[in-house]
């Protein structure tokens, strides 16, 4: 996170024709962004709250959430699942899965997601990756020295 927004730290190519156009050191907003989502679910509601104040929920694409209380609701749906879909928000035809990092202290260090087109990414495999991005995350917050019983839970 910078400035209440997902910065981007690491990129991997796919091997496809198709390269997204996201770049290290990029920011997201997190309404509209698999990452920001899987990231904003785990911030405190006054955290959560002053991001939204300060850089809006402006609509990129007729799929985008524009209300906080949908949003936070939605967010809600992260927490149990363990994972983010962002379902053509940012940009018509692409879809991403996203799912938190935890180090050892419980709070969210980062998020992991993958970005496919729709054509690529159908919503019936989204739990599948889900649960595989989730499965992911966990291992690396893990190697962080992350267990359950110091997650951090947003107020």
């Amino acid at each position: 996170m910078e400035n209440d927004k997902a910065r981007y730290i690491d990129k991997v190519n796919g091997p496809g024709f198709v390269q997204f156009s996201t770049q290290i050191g990029q920011t997201q907003m997190l309404h509209n962004s698999g990452v920001g989502k899987a990231l904003a679910a785990y911030m405190t509601d006054e955290r959560l709250t002053h991001a939204i104040a300060m850089h809006g929920m402006p609509k990129t694409t007729e799929h985008t959430m524009t209300s906080a209380s949908v949003f936070k609701a939605f967010l809600a749906s992260v927490r149990e699942k363990g994972y983010a879909i962002e379902d053509e928000e940012g940009e018509a035809g692409i879809r991403c899965i996203a799912a938190p990092i935890f180090d050892h202290s419980g709070k969210t260090a980062g998020a992991i997601g993958i970005t496919a087109l729709r054509s690529e990414l159908p919503s019936i495999s989204f739990d599948a990756f889900g649960k595989l991005l989730q499965e992911k995350a966990s291992a690396i917050s893990g190697k962080l020295g992350y267990s359950d019983e110091r997650q951090e839970r947003p107020r």
